[in-house]
């Protein structure tokens, strides 16, 4: 079974990585009235909130998805990560947008995943240093993790 924290507090900030808008939830989740952010992170192994994080977006085991809302983590599920398929590296985009994430934090990331996760509305974070999961959601969270710029992709 997966490791997760449920029913802990955290913030998280979504916003779009163009023009420092707001992101698809509209909203900073540091407030109490703010709606639901869910937020993924690439993961290790069987995933959840200890797990480690996985290095970059398309080739991980799985997405720890987390659930932020009014500021405070509702929930925590782990969606599989298929292997590439006819798709290519845009499965995983489909999959992320068909679970009903706003924002994902990753460390690496290819160009092609980057421009369909924006296309879909996903806010995208960079963040190269964390190592578990917790440390990316606190890295979103407390604002060290930076909405993406299109030249830190990778040429995959």
């Amino acid at each position: 079974m997966p490791n997760t924290t449920r029913g802990t507090s955290a913030t998280v900030v979504a916003k779009s990585p163009a023009a420092n808008q707001p992101g698809p939830s509209g909203t900073d989740v540091r407030r109490a009235d703010s709606r639901l952010v869910v937020l993924a992170v690439p993961s290790e192994g069987e995933g959840g909130t200890e797990a480690q994080r996985a290095e970059h977006f398309g080739r991980c085991d799985c997405f720890t998805v987390v659930e932020i809302d009014g500021g405070h983590v509702k929930g925590v599920r782990v969606v599989a990560n298929p292997p590439h398929g006819s798709d290519g590296c845009l499965g995983p985009v489909r999959l992320l947008a068909s679970s009903g994430v706003t924002a994902l934090v990753v460390g690496g990331i290819g160009a092609r995943p980057l421009a369909g996760l924006r296309a879909a509305g996903i806010a995208v974070y960079f963040e190269p240093r964390c190592t578990t999961v917790n440390e990316a959601v606190e890295a979103v969270r407390s604002g060290a993790a930076c909405p993406i710029e299109p030249q830190w992709a990778c040429g995959e």
